[in-house]
């Protein structure tokens, strides 16, 4: 790069300039802000970057600290022009750039500051962070949150993943949503549950969900959101449930698959919902995420199961004939027994689940 195609990954603002010229003249900033006409609030904004200059504000500070009007034009247009590109590089640094790049969301070709800002501003499909934050808001206007969690976590990682899902479950063709067909589907899916790979079980989940109208899929979560899974409309229109793989057990992925389809069914399809599914349970779930608790935890485990469970040996052989008779994996059952508090999370038994890893951007069984 030669030296006239140099770019600074800053910006300075003319009250820098205005800073130096107090020292040199010993002037006290509260002289100059009141030749100036500014209150100490604004003249501090002055300082700041915050306000732009005005011709007035120019003539008034050639007049007090030198400089000609030309000079501090000129000054003020050079930070304003390179001000954009460092807040950009500010929005592209709180982003999870490394596990964008490494999961092939982004370009991984470079380490070019400037490239990623475009990198990171062709995968949200914007022309500027500002206009991101306002799409960012507004999603989250329509946003239900299982969890303050979410709001205190990484809210970058969110969005990223987010916009990931939205991307990969937009290139899913569906049938028109049928609301009725899907409820009706739900039961046929718990065999898939007894297959451990998800590379043997998610195709066809998807392809079923497909057909009545609802774009399913598993989108790995870059460091910093802690969400299990989404149950949203896409800008095209298509109901959608993605799952993050978090916690890479089947009775954890299966159920967030059950408790997204219960906000499909039962809340409607206009508004987002943003699940972390902890493995205990929720001490005080609103009444929206304690009906989709209800509906995943009694579609994985009837009830008419609860007794025997609660009065079974819980030996693997006796917990794996009870999942045999369900129909659904015995990962399904021991999590529904660690739920419930009959089973404690450091059981050997949780050596039987179905457990996962990720291959780059695919889940896999472990």
């Amino acid at each position: 790069m030669s030296g006239t195609d140099f770019v600074p990954r800053w910006a300075s603002p003319p009250g820098d300039t205005i800073k130096d010229a107090l020292h040199e003249q010993c002037m006290e900033g509260r002289t100059l802000a009141e030749a100036l006409e500014l209150s100490q609030n604004e003249f501090e904004a002055l300082l700041g970057g915050d306000i732009p200059l005005t011709i007035k504000l120019c003539e008034r500070l050639s007049s007090k600290i030198g400089g000609s009007v030309e000079f501090w034009m000129t000054r003020d247009g050079q930070y304003q022009a390179d001000r954009p590109r460092v807040l950009a590089d500010a929005w592209v640094q709180r982003m999870p750039v490394h596990d964008m790049k490494t999961f092939g969301w982004i370009q991984s070709d470079t380490d070019n500051w400037l490239s990623q800002i475009d990198n990171c501003l062709r995968f949200f499909d914007v022309v500027s962070p500002d206009a991101w934050q306002a799409e960012h808001t507004a999603l989250l206007e329509q946003t239900r949150l299982r969890s303050s969690k979410i709001l205190e976590s990484d809210e970058f990682a969110v969005a990223a993943w987010l916009r990931q899902c939205e991307v990969e479950l937009s290139n899913i063709p569906c049938a028109q949503w049928d609301r009725d067909a899907f409820e009706a589907l739900l039961p046929q899916l718990l065999p898939l549950t007894r297959l451990g790979d998800p590379r043997h079980f998610l195709s066809e989940l998807q392809a079923r969900c497909a057909e009545v109208g609802v774009a399913v899929g598993v989108v790995r979560a870059p460091r910093g959101c802690p969400v299990s899974g989404a149950a949203r409309r896409l800008p095209s229109g298509q109901p959608s449930i993605a799952m993050s793989g978090r916690h890479r057990a089947d009775d954890h992925l299966w159920f967030t698959f059950f408790h997204e389809s219960a906000h499909l069914l039962f809340h409607g399809t206009d508004a987002l919902y943003l699940d972390e599914i902890e493995l205990d349970s929720d001490p005080s779930p609103s009444s929206e995420e304690a009906e989709a608790d209800r509906f995943a935890g009694t579609m994985l485990v009837p009830p008419e199961y609860e007794a025997r469970l609660a009065g079974a040996r819980r030996s693997p052989l006796e917990l794996r004939k009870i999942a045999g008779e369900i129909g659904v994996s015995l990962g399904i059952v021991i999590g529904h027994l660690q739920h419930r508090g009959l089973v404690g999370y450091n059981t050997r038994l949780n050596r039987l689940k179905s457990r996962y890893k990720w291959n780059g951007p695919s889940l896999e069984r472990a």
